[in-house]
């Protein structure tokens, strides 16, 4: 859509005939950022490119913004709905004016809906911002899934499935972002549900590069017997012979992450108390390091 469209449709909207909102050219001083949008990282290189491309060939894909008068403030002021990076780039170049589309009856609710709306239909986004998003949008309007579910265009299943997965812990979730895991992965995840033995079966994964298959299949297998990856797997280097009596190598589990480690050596702690061996564990801060003392009694 061109600038002439919008102009055109600005024209209809006057004459009755168009959309609940008009083209305008604002003051970027004018506009605030949506203190609720769903994106919540923004990349400093693509940032920068998009400044740079703004600065040769201007704004093409116009901003949406809705007039901010719910506080009772009558001057030019607009609330962001689409849009963050071209503003904070077009403030970075001082532009004198940015073009938009106003939206001049939205409530702060529908802008609030209206972002999650448009968020939903861009590419890359960060699996947990809207899971985040969605989550603030019903306690704050106070729905039911199902009303805000029909009120975003979504079904209720689909509505569940992307809220799901705020059940990970914040390690988790950094852990998964970090090493470019999917949405699936995350999902598949939360059958595991002890959290010490979630990062266990995450390091497990992200280690041997699973895809969202043998992640499933992994998945099934240790929650057969987690006690047996636990202890056997994580921690023992015990060589089994092979067939043609040459030693294999020895099968490590490597943590590159040490809150994985860390958690997973509790887990690995509590589950060999649980069956009854004298065991006890100290862990303490020593400098630099973490000191980790395991001490099991002689039978």
């Amino acid at each position: 859509m061109t600038i002439q469209d919008l102009k055109k449709k600005r024209k209809d909207k006057e004459d009755g005939n168009g959309a609940p909102y008009r083209f305008a050219f604002v003051r970027p001083s004018c506009v605030y950022p949506n203190p609720h949008s769903p994106r919540k990282l923004i990349a400093g290189d693509a940032l920068d490119r998009l400044t740079d491309s703004i600065r040769h060939n201007g704004i093409l894909t116009p901003l949406i913004a809705r007039v901010l008068r719910d506080d009772g403030w009558t001057g030019e002021r607009y609330e962001l709905i689409d849009g963050e990076r071209r503003l904070q780039a077009a403030k970075a170049l001082d532009l004198p004016s940015i073009p938009m589309l106003v939206f001049e009856d939205a409530e702060r609710r529908r802008g609030f809906e209206l972002s999650l709306i448009l968020n939903t239909q861009k590419e890359p986004f960060n699996l947990f911002e809207l899971a985040d998003a969605l989550d603030l949008y019903i306690k704050r309007e106070g729905y039911l899934p199902e009303e805000a579910a029909s009120r975003l265009s979504m079904s209720p299943k689909e509505l569940e499935v992307k809220m799901k997965i705020l059940e990970l812990t914040s390690v988790e979730r950094s852990v998964i972002l970090e090493h470019g895991l999917t949405e699936r992965h995350a999902r598949a995840l939360l059958r595991v549900r002890q959290p010490g033995y979630r990062l266990f079966v995450l390091n497990t994964i992200i280690e041997r590069g699973f895809n969202v298959t043998e992640t499933e299949n992994y998945i099934d297998s240790f929650l057969s017997c987690p006690e047996k990856y636990l202890i056997t797997e994580g921690f023992s280097l015990r060589r089994e012979p092979s067939p043609d009596g040459r030693d294999p190598p020895i099968r490590r589990v490597i943590f590159r992450d040490v809150r994985l480690f860390l958690n997973t050596l509790d887990r690995a702690v509590e589950s060999v108390q649980a069956s009854g061996v004298p065991v006890d564990a100290q862990k303490r801060e020593v400098d630099d390091m973490i000191e980790y003392i395991i001490r099991v009694e002689k039978t």
